[in-house]
This record gives C-alpha cells, sequence and structure tokens, in this order.
C-alpha cells in the first residue's frame, strides 16, 4: 500500500489561488503535501475549500480490509488570522474505508476492445470479445508441383501454440490456415508434427527419396 499527495494550486477552489507568493511542498516519500502564503493573507468564509488531495492506492490482494483515516495536524501547526492569532478548530472524526473488489463488469475495462471485461465474485476477469483475430498458415518446405521454396501447399492437422505452455490452442485446417479469437501480446509457436511411419495427412510433399536425389545432384 502506498499513498500520494499533491497539491493543484490551478483549481478555483483552491485555498490560495491567484496569490502569487503560495508555496507548495510535496514529499512524495512520506505521502505529503502542505502550502503556505508567504505574504498576504485569505479570508475564508464557510464555503469549503479545497487545501490538497490525498490518494490511497492498495494493491489487488487488499481486497477485503478496512483502514481508518483521520487527519492529523503537524506539531506546532495553527489557524491564523490577520493578527496571526490562533483560531480554534476541530478536525472531522475518523474516515472508514473499504477496500472492495469490482461491482460490474465496468469497473475492470482494460481499455481493450478485444477482450471483454467481467466481474466475478468482486474479481475482474477478461474473455476475448470475439471482435478481433490472430491469423495464420503453416506451409509444407517444398511440392511436387513446383521448385520454389516454400510451397504454396498448407500442413493440415498442426498445433498452434499461443500461450507458451507448450499446449496447443489452435490447429491448422485442411488448407493449413488457422485463427484465433485470443488476445493480448502472443507469440506464435508451431508444436512438433509427427507421425507412424510419417504424417498421416501426407500431401505429397518431397519425400526422403527426393531430397536424396536432390542432394546427390547437388555434389
Amino acid at each position: 500500500m502506498r499513498s500520494d499527495g499533491r497539491v493543484d494550486d490551478a483549481r478555483a477552489d483552491y485555498l490560495f489561488f491567484g496569490q502569487a507568493d503560495d508555496t507548495i511542498a510535496t514529499n512524495c516519500g512520506l505521502g505529503r503535501a502542505a502550502s503556505s502564503l508567504l505574504t498576504g493573507a485569505v479570508a475564508v468564509g464557510p464555503t469549503p475549500v479545497y487545501l490538497a488531495d490525498y490518494t490511497l492506492v492498495a494493491s489487488p490482494d487488499a481486497a477485503g480490509s478496512t483502514f481508518e483515516i483521520s487527519f492529523a495536524a503537524m506539531p506546532d501547526t495553527i489557524l491564523a488570522d490577520e493578527s496571526a492569532g490562533p483560531i480554534d478548530y476541530t478536525l472531522g472524526p475518523v474516515c472508514t474505508l473499504s477496500v472492495g473488489g469490482c461491482v460490474t463488469g465496468a469497473d475492470c475495462d482494460d481499455g481493450d476492445t478485444c477482450s471483454t471485461d467481467i466481474c466475478n465474485a468482486g474479481v475482474c476477469a477478461y474473455v476475448p470479445s470475439g471482435l478481433c483475430t490472430i491469423d495464420g498458415m503453416v506451409l509444407y518446405y517444398r511440392d511436387h508441383l513446383a521448385s520454389s521454396e516454400p510451397s504454396t501447399k498448407g500442413v493440415p492437422n498442426v498445433d498452434i501454440d499461443l500461450t507458451s505452455d507448450l499446449i496447443a490452442d489452435e490447429t491448422t485446417i485442411g488448407d493449413g490456415t488457422w485463427s484465433s479469437d485470443i488476445f493480448g501480446n502472443v507469440e506464435v509457436t508451431t508444436l512438433d508434427k509427427f507421425g507412424t511411419p510419417r504424417a498421416s495427412d501426407h500431401n505429397d510433399a518431397v519425400t526422403s527419396l527426393d531430397a536424396s536425389a536432390i542432394a546427390r545432384h547437388a555434389a
């Protein structure tokens, strides 16, 4: 957990708004922010005025925790009138803050149109929206119809790994193409394809006999 304090002196309701001699001090390490008016005075009426922002940032595992927040004045801090006389003030009651999870999917918005945002029992989850796809094609190195490489013939039944776990997420169809609606940063890998004694969907790619003849010719 961390806290951030800051003073936005551009706000029209800032206590010292428009004053040329105000000074702002921010301590990021302690999460503190303070402002003061070096010269002059500001009249404070019954309307609340802005002093500073205080943001409490909790980690995801803090869901369900409760915190008590109160104002504690720095030592020797006073409110003074125009004659430098102290003004009595009373701090408000302790505020109780409960850190909860999401309530609706809107609380989980990740800004990615490729995912659907879901709130499940206070926990955000994301599934493919179907609006985005990743497509590919696996080709033979060479076939018997052309000498160019690679061939234009697709390889069916090749497993495609999209999650780097060596488990097939998609498989090529008859023309060697595949498609997925997975989202995020994806590394595409083809998995090993074996057959006994050779691939069961052999489509007239170069055989070992052809390869031997080509090698002898090249030699």
